[in-house]
């Protein structure tokens, strides 16, 4: 077996065992029957993306400077204690403490893999192979997470801790798995901490292609990331059965897994894409809002599948336009001001939820990201007509 071959099925495999989460169909209800109402969910969670902001950058560094295997290493570990240490656990202090370290964990990982492993191509002249890589890889952590998802709804009967605790133990197994995958040489960091990150940050508002994705990809992620916490109580709200929530997930899952496998053969132009992923997600979302139907619980389904379709062309174009030695922290960059977008968006939609129903909240996240959607949109615009008007009067002279 080739050495790319090697290192693509333990990426894969790394991503399949990492992203187990079979607790996530049931997290709130696992909440819930700690006595947490849907505005403290949420209060958690703007907690858990504090501490990524917090930690998104020095743990980037660490990544960039020292070794991204390591950190990649240090977060699962860190986030499967955390993910056991939570089942005993009841007191909502300590479950803030034990969210904000599970947090720093995942910041630990946060773009260090991708960034290994797109390192890794480069230096065997290979990069041409990432976005197809990246694609099933998408696709194996949503067949992952599939499958976590069903075995999460059947242990709901059982015993729900159970979820946490499987999904802690696939965390410590992909820090296993991870130790197989073979760390090239980066080109290692050699300027100051600070000088590092204004650097990175510099050159990606310098760069307009990093600088309109940095704008698409947070407000995206904090929009997925704000209504999943939401998926729960709607399915609860249109009458779906707690057990069917694992494959109502499952549904979600395969379609995503579907759309990332095709991902590489869809071609399209960046401002279709932009267009899809973003309206494509807020009208999405609106439809769960004024829908109060069994039917309903499709519509996440389509979210995912657009979400599929167009995350590994978004990851691979951000890849492209950002330097080697940057990659790590700007990723951090990206992950941080995501979790900012969370913070100020998830606790207003948590006390909607608890005093409007979950319905209204999705409507109102629905509002605000069609809003913000359409001047990204025409700043986009904007910024191509200044480009095209620009070739034109320099083909005149």
């Amino acid at each position: 077996m080739s050495e790319i071959k090697r290192q693509t099925y333990l990426y894969y495999a790394f991503n399949f065992v990492n992203r187990f989460m079979v607790y996530l169909p049931v997290f709130v209800l696992f909440l819930n029957q700690k006595g947490l109402s849907q505005s403290k969910v949420m209060i958690l969670m703007s907690a858990y993306n504090i501490a990524i902001m917090a930690g998104e950058i020095p743990t980037g560094i660490v990544a960039d400077k020292f070794s991204r295997k390591a950190s990649v290493f240090i977060g699962c570990i860190l986030q499967g204690i955390m993910m056991l240490m939570m089942v005993p656990v009841t007191n909502f202090v300590y479950l803030i403490i034990i969210e904000v370290i599970f947090g720093i964990g995942m910041t630990f990982q946060s773009g260090a893999m991708s960034a290994m492993f797109y390192d890794f191509l480069k230096i065997h002249k290979s990069e041409e192979l990432y976005p197809g890589i990246e694609g099933k890889r998408w696709a194996s952590v949503f067949l992952s997470q599939a499958i976590a998802s069903v075995i999460g709804g059947m242990l709901t009967d059982i015993n729900i801790n159970l979820t946490v605790i499987i999904t802690g133990v696939a965390y410590l197994l992909s820090a296993v798995i991870l130790l197989l995958f073979k760390e090239q040489n980066q080109e290692r960091v050699t300027v100051s901490y600070r000088k590092h990150i204004f650097i990175t940050w510099v050159n990606i508002i310098k760069n307009s292609h990093t600088r309109l994705m940095l704008l698409v990809i947070i407000l995206t992620n904090a929009l997925f990331q704000t209504t999943i916490w939401l998926y729960q109580p709607y399915y609860s709200e249109i009458g779906i059965k707690v057990t069917a929530y694992g494959w109502a997930y499952l549904m979600m899952n395969a379609v995503s897994a579907l759309g990332g496998m095709f991902s590489s053969k869809v071609k399209l132009s960046l401002g279709q894409t932009i267009a899809i992923y973003m309206f494509g997600n807020s009208i999405c979302i609106f439809i769960m809002g004024v829908c109060d139907i069994p039917v309903g619980v499709v519509v996440p389904s389509i979210i995912f599948f657009i979400n599929g379709i167009i995350n590994p062309w978004i990851q691979s174009y951000w890849e492209k336009n950002i330097e080697n030695e940057e990659r790590a922290t700007a990723s951090s960059i990206l992950s941080l001001v995501s979790s900012l977008v969370f913070a100020i968006i998830a606790i207003p939609l948590g006390f909607i939820c608890d005093e409007n129903g979950v319905n209204m909240a999705l409507i109102v996240a629905a509002g605000c990201f069609t809003g913000v959607s359409v001047i990204i949109c025409a700043i986009y615009c904007i910024g191509r007509n200044k480009f095209e008007n620009k070739e034109l009067v320099d083909r005149e002279r």
